[in-house]
């Protein structure tokens, strides 16, 4: 079957909406939408409708904002779309899957207005799940590959651990270290003890003892020290800001100490550089793979694709 030289490519979280055109062989973005309307805050509004019409007339409206002669190619969703609160809830694909996509959980329909959609769901191990970031993971297939065995870090507020060898994903863990670390600035005693900065030598400074501190797996043990840095001016709350961030990635990061393991790092900015700064102090047999922003942007779509040519589009 011919390949689609096109195809529709969605990411539907629980926060925001992104829908980008993208030509099937070079995977260039050819127009890209973005919406604030997660599936969290639809599902709020849906009411009495009709679930998978409700999502489905919202995909649609986006997809009219594309060029009117690229409105019909398949649509591939992934995400929080395919959980309970999203258009269709399907079941999680369960650990090991090939690094390649086989083995994960999809639905292909057609909407009302007449939509192809696949719609992919999350995978599960026995301790956690996910929604997303497998295709992420999928994407990046060839790294992993080619690294054999190891790690894949996917960091966000609800960090992904995969591990991997032999060609499949064979585990993952879930560190929440993203909505931990936004917990502890802003609602807890230490909020008044940091402010948000950027990072410079000072503050590089500060996350890296924070660091070396988290690597010990005290993670509570140390966390006031945020509050006594600052009243003792030990540190300013730009330098404290920093220091209780590399405290809480050093704790992630803590049982990779003497891994004889790959570890690949994929992340955007501005977590992509602490967490390159933050393995630095990790001892390993292995220097770690890293992937940035742009890497990570393709594999999502190299996920997507992938799903697609699976299901002969």
């Amino acid at each position: 079957m011919k390949t689609s030289e096109y195809f529709i490519s969605c990411d539907w979280g629980t926060s925001n909406f992104r829908l980008r055109l993208v030509e099937t062989l070079s995977l260039n973005v050819i127009k890209e939408v973005k919406a604030r309307e997660g599936i969290k805050k639809l599902n709020q509004n849906l009411g009495q409708k009709d679930r998978l019409t409700f999502f489905a007339d919202y995909l649609g409206s986006k997809i009219n904002e594309l060029p009117e002669n690229h409105r019909k190619h398949s649509v591939i969703i992934s995400g929080m779309a395919s959980s309970s609160i999203g258009m269709m809830d399907l079941q999680y694909a369960t650990m090991p899957i090939k690094i390649t996509g086989e083995g994960l959980f999809s639905k292909e329909f057609k909407t009302n207005s007449g939509l192809d959609v696949i719609l992919i769901s999350g995978i599960r191990s026995e301790s956690s799940i996910m929604r997303g970031e497998e295709i992420q993971a999928v994407g990046l297939a060839d790294l992993v590959k080619e690294a054999e065995s190891g790690y894949l870090i996917l960091p966000g507020t609800h960090s992904k651990h995969i591990q991997f060898g032999n060609g499949v994903f064979r585990d993952f863990k879930t560190f929440m270290t993203g909505e931990l670390f936004q917990l502890l600035a802003e609602q807890s005693i230490l909020s008044a003890s940091i402010t948000k900065d950027s990072i410079n030598d000072k503050t590089e400074s500060s996350f890296l003892t924070g660091v070396q501190l988290g690597l010990k797996g005290k993670l509570s043990e140390n966390l006031f020290s945020v509050r006594v840095n600052s009243i003792s001016n030990k540190l300013t709350n730009e330098e404290n800001y920093f220091y209780l961030s590399g405290l809480i990635i050093g704790d992630e990061l803590s049982y990779l100490m003497g891994t004889l393991e790959n570890v690949i790092l994929a992340a955007s900015e501005p977590v992509f550089s602490l967490y390159k700064l933050a393995l630095s102090l990790v001892s390993s047999k292995k220097k770690p793979i890293f992937c940035n922003a742009e890497s990570l942007e393709r594999a999502m779509l190299e996920g997507h694709k992938k799903m697609l040519l699976q299901y002969g589009h």
